[in-house]
């Protein structure tokens, strides 16, 4: 079986980001997460959402039951982060994640993102 680590990965040419099954387990297998940007720090923060939280993405349960990755395309985050870093749009970005288990989120700062040229 192939092992997993707590990631994400931003790929700007077609608006695509991809969680790490592990990254999800990481919050406890939430079945909703939001994103949270903050552009001073240049991190971005996942988190559970509640049912009622109206910026919250559905996790389906088969994401767990089949060990997958959880992919998005989003326009409007990778717009909002990409448009804080240099050059950001020519290259793909993957993230460790760093846990702070006070606030039960998972931490990915853009310093420390392994990137490659598109």
């Amino acid at each position: 079986m192939k092992q997993d680590y707590p990631y994400i990965e931003f790929q700007p040419e077609d608006e695509r980001i991809t969680v790490s099954n592990a990254a999800l387990r990481l919050i406890g297998e939430p079945s909703g997460i939001r994103f949270l940007w903050n552009s001073a720090k240049r991190s971005l923060v996942i988190e559970p959402a509640d049912a009622d939280d109206p910026n919250r993405i559905e996790v389906e349960p088969e994401i767990y039951e089949q060990n997958m990755s959880f992919v998005i395309h989003s326009f409007a985050l990778t717009t909002e982060i990409f448009n804080d870093i240099d050059d950001a749009f020519e290259f793909c970005f993957r993230i460790v994640a760093k846990y702070y288990e006070p606030s039960n989120v998972a931490i990915f700062d853009m310093e420390k993102a392994a990137k490659h040229k598109i």
